[in-house]
């Protein structure tokens, strides 16, 4: 899929912004779509990014959902071929929605404000070519024209990700609570049963033999998903177990991706040597609605190498699979048993049990690439930058051979060092570049910046307290980092203030300097503008 157009209003500071998603043509090799949302802090580009994902969630539920007025286009593969998908939610218009499928995409010159009065006009929307479907008349289920999937990650706070991900009616509050209630981190159902009966409240305690889990709404397969920090892991599993895979079962069908390869080995990681699961084992607890699920989790138990038991509840298993012993045919095996044997499918697998409870954690044991006949490495002994850089690659791989998927990605590269900010955009590529998808990336990295052209690049800034969309005035693919910081970021300088400061005294004569100091000072000055200043103050006062 490919973003064309979205206006979002009354979110502020987003009173009313319109945003033209421009394709950079000269990249014909590339079937991606990439875009920056970039801007000083307070301009909302988080408010944006989550306008947007929440937009797509309203369709995917309900569009009667949307609380906001929207509008969105953006094209799709519909049977085989690229098409037009129109929505818009305009309450103080009527009727106020209106759906459109253009059966061949809208070319880039639409006047998008023209089109939405259009199709809502019977006069002028038999002209266009398609026959729009206006307020209730607009399909309960959009499903079909949806991302496959949705997918969204944020390195910031996720509460307010997770309450427009997972918002439901809490009720009234307690207005008391008592600690004496409380019970300690995995506290389970038999040991609730046992607390009752010691208490003597017998009927109780019988009452919660017959207790299942409730059943929870299961969305299509297109659904949105939000990745929480505490998921890294599992897409790790995920693209690496896969990345694994195709190494082993040496097939000219399904080769090795060798950036990938690249990137593993940037943090001593050759190949994976077992993979344990830690899993919450109770499945007289397990909810109907879970069967197909416990199904795979007793194929799992049955195919793993060792299966270790809790000594202390005997409620926990820890399932260990050797995947140096038989390699592609233990890991292939391993795969089809997680859903794969695309990565984005073993994902949502590792995610759902993580999420009823049953997938408590997983380690992986690997063989360092330093010394590939030697030492083993644990993936939870790499240092947190290692891990975090892993994790968010991995989310990038989890989308491999997805087309018309939409990553939206909050701010990826904080705690990134400038390597990595630097190979950023490229990774991207090299993960998704053939396939017909969108990523979304809000960014604070001028580094991250000079991989992009202007044209994909939506640049925010702050007029008299609301938030405006201005052009990009510099061209910034190739371009010096320093110069997106002053003409993107509005940095005031492209180097420190302490160093700016006492540079600016020195070659404006606010501090004296002796021909022996400025020779001193030359030593210790870095390339740039204040180094070429002195070293002409220098040749005037013949100390160089």
């Amino acid at each position: 899929m490919q973003l064309r157009y979205f206006r979002l209003c009354h979110r502020r500071p987003l009173e009313d912004v319109q945003i033209i998603f421009q394709r950079e043509r000269l990249l014909q090799e590339q079937q991606l779509a990439i875009h920056f949302v970039v801007g000083v802090n307070g301009t909302g580009k988080t408010r944006l990014l989550q306008a947007l994902a929440e937009t797509f969630i309203a369709l995917e539920t309900d569009p009667k959902n949307l609380s906001i007025p929207v509008t969105l286009a953006y094209d799709r593969q519909i049977e085989q071929k690229n098409q037009t998908i129109y929505f818009d939610y305009s309450p103080d218009l009527q009727p106020a929605r209106a759906f459109a499928l253009f059966e061949t995409p809208l070319p880039p010159d639409t006047d998008w404000s023209k089109l939405a009065q259009g199709l809502r006009n019977p006069d002028t929307a038999t002209k266009l070519n398609t026959k729009p479907r206006l307020g209730d008349d607009v399909p309960d289920d959009l499903t079909p024209f949806l991302p496959r999937p949705l997918l969204v990650y944020t390195s910031g706070d996720s509460s307010s990700w997770d309450l427009l991900f997972n918002s439901q009616d809490w009720g009234d509050s307690p207005t008391e609570i008592s600690l004496e209630n409380e019970t300690p981190p995995d506290w389970d159902i038999a040991q609730q049963r046992d607390a009752l009966r010691t208490s003597g409240l017998l009927k109780d305690a019988e009452l919660l033999r017959t207790y299942v889990e409730p059943e929870t709404e299961t969305r299509s397969p297109h659904a949105s998903v939000f990745l929480a920090p505490e998921q890294l892991k599992l897409a790790v599993c995920a693209v690496t177990l896969e990345h694994a895979w195709r190494e082993w079962q040496s097939s000219t069908s399904y080769p090795p991706d060798k950036n990938l390869q690249s990137i593993l080995q940037e943090v001593d990681w050759r190949e994976p040597l077992t993979l344990t699961f830690n899993l919450n084992f109770q499945p007289d607890q397990w909810s109907q609605s879970f069967q197909n699920d416990a199904e795979k989790i007793y194929r799992l138990y049955h195919q793993a190498t060792t299966v270790r038991r809790d000594p202390g509840t005997g409620k926990r298993r820890q399932l260990v699979f050797d995947l140096g012993r038989t390699r592609a045919e233990e890991t292939s095996t391993l795969l089809e048993l997680l859903g794969g044997p695309t990565p984005i499918e073993v994902f949502n697998t590792l995610r759902r049990w993580q999420q009823a409870g049953i997938l408590n954690d997983l380690s992986i044991t690997l063989h360092k690439h330093s010394e590939p006949t030697g030492d083993l490495l644990l993936f939870d002994w790499l240092s947190d930058g290692e891990r975090l850089f892993l994790g968010r690659i991995a989310v990038f791989y989890l989308l491999r051979g997805r087309d018309d998927a939409l990553l939206i990605l909050d701010e990826p590269e904080n705690h990134f060092n400038d390597y990595w900010k630097h190979k950023l955009v490229d990774i991207l590529a090299d993960a998704l570049g053939q396939q017909q998808s969108e990523v979304l990336i809000s960014t604070h990295s001028s580094i991250a910046l000079t991989d992009v052209f202007a044209d994909e690049i939506i640049l925010l800034k702050k007029r008299d307290g609301e938030t405006i969309v201005v052009p990009v005035p510099i061209p910034t693919f190739g371009a010096d980092p320093s110069e997106i910081m002053i003409r993107v970021f509005d940095s005031p300088d492209s180097i420190g203030k302490r160093a700016y400061e006492y540079l600016e005294r020195l070659v404006t004569g606010g501090t004296p300097l002796e021909s022996a100091e400025i020779k001193e000072w030359m030593k210790k000055i870095g390339a740039g503008y204040y180094r070429s200043e002195l070293r002409n103050l220098g040749k005037d006062r013949n100390a160089l």
